[in-house]
Parts: C-alpha cells; sequence; structure tokens
C-alpha cells in the first residue's frame, strides 16, 4: 500500500505544494517512485533504526536518486532520517 498526500503551504506568499508518497521501502513501488524524482525540489529518505534491512537498502535508494532526479532540483535538497518504532 501507497499512503500519498497533498496538501499546500504559503510560504512568504508564495504557495508551495507538497505532495508526500510513503511507499514503506516497498519494490513493487520502485518504478513509480523513480518517475516521480525528476520532477522533486526534495527527497526524504526515512529509515527504521531498528531494521537492518530497512537500513541496507539506502544506498540503493541514494543510487536511484542519483540516477533519476534532475541535478538542478532534488540533487539540492536531500534529507536522510531515521526514527526507532
Amino acid at each position: 500500500m501507497v499512503y500519498f498526500i497533498v496538501t499546500f503551504y504559503f510560504l512568504k506568499g508564495v504557495k508551495i505544494k507538497l505532495q508526500i508518497w510513503d511507499t514503506a521501502g516497498q519494490e513493487r513501488f520502485r518504478s513509480i517512485t523513480q518517475s516521480y524524482y525528476r520532477s522533486a525540489h526534495c527527497i526524504l529518505l526515512v529509515y527504521d533504526v531498528s531494521s537492518q534491512p530497512s537500513f541496507d537498502s539506502l544506498p540503493q535508494w541514494c543510487r536511484d536518486i542519483d540516477q533519476f532526479s534532475r541535478s538542478s532540483s532534488a540533487g539540492n535538497c536531500f534529507l536522510l532520517l531515521s526514527f526507532l518504532l
């Protein structure tokens, strides 16, 4: 299952569209996420510090971002967060 939300914020009078996709790292959604890298201005990767496989998959996600994002967009804003369940 993919969780998806679109919301808008105003920052200094400018309307900003925020799309959040939560694919939980599932391989079957990899092709979908790759297409969104191209138009992203910022990419956020989140992993579970209590799950070694979650951490181990980060290099592949980073390679995908490098390969499919435009260097002038997402390459300027890349965030990595961890959490503990």
